[in-house]
């Protein structure tokens, strides 16, 4: 997120980056629709309770069986996800936040790719979704990430929430990727290496994403639809934007946070 104050130098208008702390006091003081009645939010980090977000997870994406037995039972070891549920706790809204290590312009740091948001068909339009994307939103910038990212369907969804176009989502290279099983360190190094000289940001490879890219690559296989939106986009929200600051070259960092990440070489091929 960024606002505006006056450069008293130069009488310029220049972008300020919310800290964490002050992104979070904005949020605190900005007006949400009240829940449904009986319904609440949950985060949900324990892997039992990431079990019932399961059935509206079915009857929202239509995945093969196997890849939704893959994904909850790997994925979402590790994952965060942010829910609402009614009084019989069913599971209504939700996104899921799964974690990735970024690196921004040679500075790694924890970020979340936010999949899997949904709305039972019955509640949606009742600002389930918006509550849902507000608590990512503090998850985030509580823990001081920079920004969190997703693949839309359609931009114009998450736009009202303040999410931005920054760049292409671009397929992943599978068979790269399965070849490098079983990399020792050295290798890891060396590949991540080669993508620092080519990107600005891109996701870190290590054991566990080639593992899984090679895990989602077999269930892929054979997959007529890939099920990516047409000229698929990455958007981004900001969330601490004082840390997104100081991971930029000088020159970028008097930019609005979302002007400098388009500018910047990007690299996005994960798919949950």
């Amino acid at each position: 997120m960024s606002t505006e104050k006056t450069d008293g130098m130069s009488g310029k208008t220049a972008p300020r980056q919310l800290s964490g702390e002050e992104f979070l006091a904005e949020e605190a003081g900005a007006a949400e629709r009240p829940l449904p009645a009986g319904c609440s939010l949950h985060i949900m980090t324990d892997f039992a309770a990431k079990q019932t977000t399961r059935p509206l997870y079915e009857q929202s994406f239509g995945d093969p069986e196997d890849f939704t037995d893959y994904y909850y039972s790997d994925k979402c070891r590790d994952n965060t996800i942010v829910a609402i549920t009614d009084a019989s706790g069913a599971v209504l809204s939700m996104a899921h936040l799964n974690p990735y290590t970024l690196s921004v312009c040679g500075h790694e740091t924890r970020s979340y790719y936010i999949v899997a948001v949904a709305t039972d068909v019955r509640f949606r339009h009742r600002g389930l979704m918006t509550a849902v994307l507000h608590a990512a939103f503090r998850i985030a910038a509580s823990e001081h990430i920079p920004f969190i990212w997703l693949l839309p369907v359609n931009p114009a969804i998450y736009t009202p929430s303040g999410f931005e176009v920054i760049c292409d989502f671009h397929a992943a290279d599978h068979e790269s990727s399965c070849l490098s099983h079983g990399l020792p360190e050295a290798a890891l190094n060396k590949m991540n290496g080669a993508l620092k000289e080519n990107y600005d940001i891109f996701c870190v490879r290590d054991k566990t994403y080639l593992r899984r890219e090679r895990i989602e690559a077999t269930l892929d296989s054979g997959e007529e639809d890939s099920g990516l939106p047409e000229n698929p986009k990455i958007m981004a929200k900001v969330t601490d934007g004082a840390v997104l600051r100081s991971m930029l070259p000088g020159k970028l960092r008097e930019e609005s946070p979302y002007d400098a990440l388009r500018s910047l070489r990007c690299l996005f091929t994960e798919e949950v």
